[in-house]
């Protein structure tokens, strides 16, 4: 019996991969079910603004710069897109 497992034991060539993460089992399903509609409200949202109007939203509201900063990357007058900016935040 030992001899026959040794003879067809095989050897695993390759890469390993470990075993996929169990998702947490403390994990609230209505939080989930929010946060993908709020993701799905957002994509909206950025599809709606022109090129601009979503690099000036996501420096403003992803990363916090204040206005002088989105303003200073050069890619924007001294008001970077503010009424549409406000009116994009407004309306998410």
């Amino acid at each position: 019996m030992l001899r026959s497992a040794r003879l067809s034991r095989e050897e695993y060539v390759g890469e390993w991969f470990p075993e996929p993460l169990l998702a947490d089992p403390h994990r609230d399903p209505e939080r989930s079910v929010k946060l993908a509609d709020s993701v799905s409200t957002a994509a909206l949202l950025l599809e709606r603004l022109s090129p601009l109007e979503r690099a000036a939203f996501v420096l403003r509201e992803v990363f916090r710069f204040d206005f002088a900063e989105v303003a200073s990357t050069g890619a924007f007058g001294p008001h970077p897109g503010g009424a549409p900016l406000a009116e994009a935040a407004a309306t998410g």
